[in-house]
């Protein structure tokens, strides 16, 4: 590969989530500056919020599947059972795959993060943190 092409390489992280977490600032931090060397860099996620942090790239959130919709009204109600507030944490992707484990069943939410790699068709797809 010459050094012309590598320039034009296409980057995509592929995260968990983008809330603020330190592995998550080190992710932004390094897309960043490959943005700034020329490289054409993106971030997709299954959720979160990067405002935190000044991200150069664009962030993609990936459409929750249509169970995960339905089941963070239920977690917030398990909150409020269970704690006797509901603001214990917004209901993320870790909520919903442990309440989907209660329910008795695993949720496979990779697979949405996944499908939509794949659409992005990236030269280099460098996945990060999954529980």
């Amino acid at each position: 590969m010459t050094l012309g092409a590598l320039i034009m390489a296409k980057v995509i992280f592929a995260v968990y989530g983008t809330s603020i977490a330190g592995g998550n600032r080190a992710i932004f931090e390094v897309a960043n500056r490959l943005s700034g060397r020329g490289y054409n860099v993106m971030i997709i996620a299954l959720g979160g919020d990067h405002s935190w942090f000044n991200v150069k790239v664009p962030v993609h959130y990936v459409k929750a599947p249509s169970f995960i919709r339905l089941v963070k009204p239920l977690i917030k109600i398990y909150k409020l059972l269970k704690y006797g507030t509901e603001s214990v944490g917004v209901a993320n992707y870790f909520d919903v795959d442990g309440f989907a484990r209660l329910l008795g069943f695993r949720a496979d939410l990779v697979r949405a993060l996944t499908e939509e790699l794949n659409e992005f068709r990236a030269d280099v797809a460098i996945a990060t943190f999954y529980p």
